[in-house]
């Protein structure tokens, strides 16, 4: 599916959980919400409908469901239908029970990986999504199917505005300039 960014621009979310016993668990997630045409959304929504009733009639004897709502990975901004593919910042190594950095790949047009060059997508991007269906139950009141962010390609960048002009901020003549930071980050592939 060829998708537009809108609203909310792919970002990593570093939050943590303090837990009582002193451990700390990261909850980050990369994120990006996009939008299709009504075709596509359609569509789309239909393949969605389809791994749901797929997983029931796999998973689904013995559990309470209310059929008429399972929780769909959509937001309605607008009377706007957006679709959220997510996928976990970190997670523990089944081998060393150790946390583990996970990145979505970034291709460009022409398929050159570029996920060390690539902070954030801006809204209005044109980008290509590679993900998978990730139908869940947790409990009678929790759950449905979360779309799994793999990698993304970008058609088109609308980067997010990294200076101060959005806040109203202008250059200061002999003021303070940060010096660049290489990003010294080993992307594992």
């Amino acid at each position: 599916w060829g998708v537009t960014t809108e609203q909310l621009p792919f970002v990593k979310n570093e939050e943590i959980i303090h837990h009582a016993d002193g451990k700390v668990t990261p909850t980050g997630k990369y994120s990006i919400t996009v939008s299709l045409n009504e075709n596509d959304t359609q569509a789309f929504i239909e393949a969605v409908d389809k791994e749901w009733n797929e997983f029931l009639e796999k998973n689904g004897s013995g559990k309470e469901y209310n059929l008429s709502h399972y929780s769909m990975p959509t937001k309605i901004i607008d009377g706007k239908t957006y679709f959220v593919f997510r996928k976990n910042v970190s997670a523990v190594s089944k081998e060393t029970n150790q946390p583990v950095k996970l990145y979505v790949p970034l291709f460009d047009s022409e398929n050159k990986n570029c996920t060390k060059k690539i902070a954030s997508i801006g809204r209005d991007s044109q980008v290509r999504i590679s993900y998978s269906f990730f139908p869940f139950y947790m409990n009678a009141n929790n759950y449905g199917v979360s779309l799994r962010l793999q990698a993304i390609q970008i058609v088109k960048l609308v980067p997010i505005a990294s200076n101060g002009n959005k806040y109203g901020f202008g250059v200061v003549a002999d003021g303070y300039v940060a010096q660049p930071v290489e990003d010294e980050v080993e992307i594992p592939y």
